[in-house]
């Protein structure tokens, strides 16, 4: 800081105030130390010999709180023709980067400072003095080595950090007719320079001056562009509006900021996820939140690296809530439902879903998706686990909860079926197929098979043969009687149930058909060419119709098996011979969980 200070006066040569000559430059001099530390801070300029750097002079930046020294007066004790020298002071604002000037210092002096020693890599030149003590020091900051263009002219921006007040420079672009650089975010201007190709050294005379120190220890108000990471440092902007690009979890918001100035606009370009955390990102709900584009929040800095997040607005003005308006996706392979703004998601299409997507996040794992028509949930025993470990196939309005299990992994926690059932129903005893057989043959369980019920008849006779008889396990089904008998059909053996078959028909045009078995199941008798059948009940019926009409059919039997029996050979009863022939026998199997 500035030494020594005066009062200030107004120098006057001429008038009724004029003063005398010792008075006069007496108050000059008191009037540009008061100036000074103000009309000289940051002030640009060549070298004492000039080189291909800008110089400037000291400067401070006020936060609001600290005030920071950057290249700051100090005095020190200086030693005839020495390279050290210890100096008093404040090392605020000093580095071995800075040019330090002062009676008598040679160049790569070393100065130890308050403890500290420093090499000071050019100092400003001067003949070796006698020693002196509190000798006045100044420390200025340039920039590195300026290259000239390699044709045409060109204009270097020499600017200072808003916040830290350190100097750098903006390269321009060559020309005919060179345009200034823009300022970056975060910096305050202080200098152009002037370049050709044949310059060689950066004299006052191509400096131009346009300090502008008004925003100096103050955020840009001008929203900046920063990417996102997973620590997203919204203080290194300079600015407190900034603009979030990219896709990247972010867990924290840096520690560059300043409590001076601690509140910052937020605006996200799409989506990504800001992750709670009680100390270091404090979110609204305590709960992680999905961005979307043009989103806005309002963030505190609390200073350690700790923000709250004080209000957070999305873009198309829904309420921060996890369950807010529900959201639309439409189906696909993985669908991802973590892109949503919330936790309620509307999912339509047919697209068969696989899995739900990694983008979710456990601290908020639970999701309600509703689906507006038919589509297949593909169970996974780990990506997508559903109820019963099976598929299923989605009505418009059914309704389901999921738990997020972290990398990609869901599970179906819950669910509210459009019909009402229940999704997983119990399969025991539920029909599966049945099959029928003509002709003798081998039966073996289809998948999911545990029991069966088998429905056997024997063959009709024919005109004049017997129809065959048929046998599957311990069913035994006679065939009927050739046409014209008049006895009752040959009994069914064995099974659960033991039921005769019928007789077959006469051919006799006058005559009755054939009696038919003595169960309400057994085999009718075939009609005679009067087409009445036989007197006796019967379930199955007989071939009926005109003369020569008469065959009759064969005798039945049925079993149900409450436990699969596994592979059966069988035989089918062929029909009886002659015209007409017999009803050929047969077979059906009906099988069930």
């Amino acid at each position: 800081m500035q030494n020594p200070v005066a009062t200030f006066a107004k120098p006057f040569s001429t008038g009724a105030n004029s003063q005398d000559p010792t008075t006069y430059k007496g108050n000059i001099d008191g009037d540009m130390a008061v100036l000074m530390r103000l009309a000289d801070a940051f002030a640009p300029h060549a070298n004492s010999t000039p080189d291909m750097r800008a110089y400037l002079d000291p400067g401070h930046v006020f936060t609001g709180t600290t005030l920071t020294e950057v290249g700051a007066d100090t005095t020190g004790t200086v030693t005839n023709a020495s390279t050290s020298v210890a100096i008093t002071g404040s090392t605020a604002g000093i580095s071995g980067t800075m040019l330090v000037s002062g009676p008598g210092i040679p160049a790569n002096t070393t100065a130890t400072i308050a403890g500290s020693t420093v090499t000071l890599s050019q100092a400003a030149s001067g003949l070796a003095v006698s020693p002196q003590t509190n000798a006045p020091l100044r420390f200025m900051q340039r920039t590195g080595v300026i290259t000239a263009p390699g044709s045409n002219s060109r204009i270097d921006r020499v600017v200072v950090d808003r916040i830290t007040g350190v100097a750098s420079v903006i390269t321009g672009t060559p020309g005919v007719t060179p345009a200034v650089p823009a300022l970056t975010a975060g910096v305050a201007p202080i200098a152009q320079i002037l370049l050709t190709s044949a310059t060689t050294a950066i004299t006052n005379s191509l400096i131009y001056d346009e300090r502008d120190l008004s925003g100096i220890g103050i955020p840009g108000a001008s929203q900046v562009t920063l990417a996102s990471a997973t620590t997203t440092d919204l203080g290194t902007t300079k600015s407190n509006n900034v603009l979030v690009s990219g896709t990247t979890t972010i867990t924290g918001l840096g520690s560059s900021a300043t409590t001076d100035s601690p509140i910052y606009t937020v605006t996200f370009s799409g989506s990504l996820t800001l992750t709670h955390n009680g100390s270091s990102l404090e979110l609204p709900g305590a709960a992680n939140i999905k961005t979307q584009a043009l989103d806005n929040m309002t963030a505190l800095y609390l200073g350690s690296g700790n923000w709250q997040v004080l209000d957070y607005q999305r873009a198309n003005g829904q309420a921060v809530s996890l369950f807010a308006t529900e959201t639309t996706i439409a189906s696909a392979t993985t669908t991802d439902v973590g892109s949503s703004n919330g936790n309620l998601v509307n999912i339509t299409g047919t697209t068969t879903i696989t899995g739900l997507g990694s983008s979710a996040v456990t601290a908020n794992p639970i999701y309600v998706t509703r689906f507006t028509g038919a589509l297949i949930l593909t169970h996974n025993a780990s990506s997508l686990i559903m109820p019963g470990a099976a598929n299923y196939t989605t009505v418009a309005g059914d309704t389901f909860y999921w738990k997020y299990e972290g990398s990609g992994n869901w599970r179906c926690v819950g669910y509210c079926l459009a019909s009402g059932q229940a999704l997983v129903q119990s399969s025991a005893g539920r029909f599966l197929r049945s099959t029928y057989f003509a002709s003798s043959s081998t039966w073996s369980p289809g998948a999911n098979c545990n029991s069966i019920e088998v429905e056997l008849w024997g063959a009709g006779g024919g005109q004049t043969g017997v129809g065959g008889t048929s046998t599957f396990d311990v069913l035994s089904c006679v065939g009927g009687q050739p046409c014209g008998g008049t006895a009752a059909g040959g009994a069914a053996s064995g099974g659960d149930v033991n039921i005769p078959g019928g007789a077959g028909g006469s051919t006799n045009a006058s005559s009755l058909g054939g009696n038919g078995g003595n169960s309400p199941r057994g085999g009718q008798g075939g009609q005679g060419a009067n087409n009445k059948p036989g007197d006796a009940p019967g379930g199955g019926s007989g071939n009926s119709g005109g003369a020569q009409i008469c065959a009759g059919s064969g005798g039945y039997s049925y079993k149900r098996y409450s436990s699969q029996p596994g592979a059966i050979s069988f035989t089918i009863g062929a029909a009886g011979a002659g015209t007409p022939i017999g009803a050929a026998g047969g077979c059906f199997v009906r099988e069930y969980t």
